[in-house]
């Protein structure tokens, strides 16, 4: 269940561990880990058909997660962060897609968008379009770059966009009071997708 929680929906593992711990039992994190370590292994194979991403892209993808594991997702504590990039890979229409150590960027899961917002270095500063899964809990920002160039190992600011993150939640808020709404009157039988 913690790995499913983590892979699913970003659920921070010491959140969960906490929980777990708050009920008096423990977590199995061997599990987890064994988890986690498949994980990598269905990433990497996914890669290498290609179902992921294009060629050399997917395969750069399973090796960030293979050298850095996942991105620890700090955006329900935070809304900005100093991160450090692991790694950049080249992306279409001047686009780079960037990888940080953490993150406050919610990555588009669960019929929710992902954020956008901003990001800047020394001598760099670029506007994060879009925030997806590269692979299940890697997170990777998709980077407008306005000036300078993001390097891995190179410390950012990456900050979300603030007011666009309260409207998504109201929204995404709204469409389950409103699937709520819907299954008193017309039944169990109703389901929401997407």
């Amino acid at each position: 269940v913690a790995f499913q929680l983590h892979d699913t929906y970003g659920f921070p593992l010491d959140v969960t561990a906490e929980i777990v711990e708050g009920r008096g039992r423990t977590l199995d994190r061997a599990g987890f880990d064994e988890a986690m370590a498949e994980q990598r292994q269905r990433a990497r194979a996914a890669g290498k058909k290609g179902s992921l991403a294009a060629g050399d892209e997917a395969d750069a993808f399973a090796a960030i997660l293979d050298e850095h594991g996942t991105t620890e997702f700090v955006g329900r504590e935070v809304l900005d962060v100093d991160a450090r990039i692991v790694a950049v890979v080249p992306g279409e229409g001047g686009t780079v897609s960037v990888f940080l150590d953490r993150t406050p960027f919610y990555a588009e899961s669960g019929g929710q968008v992902g954020d956008t917002g901003a990001m800047s270095g020394e001598g760099f500063v670029g506007t994060v379009t879009d925030t997806t899964y590269a692979v299940p809990g890697v997170v990777r920002h998709v980077v407008s770059v306005s000036e300078g160039a993001p390097v891995a190992g190179m410390t950012v600011r990456a900050a979300i966009d603030v007011e666009r993150r309260d409207a998504i939640r109201r929204n995404h808020t709204a469409t389950h009071l409103y699937h709520w709404a819907l299954r008193e009157v017309l039944g169990t039988h109703v389901k929401q997708q997407g």
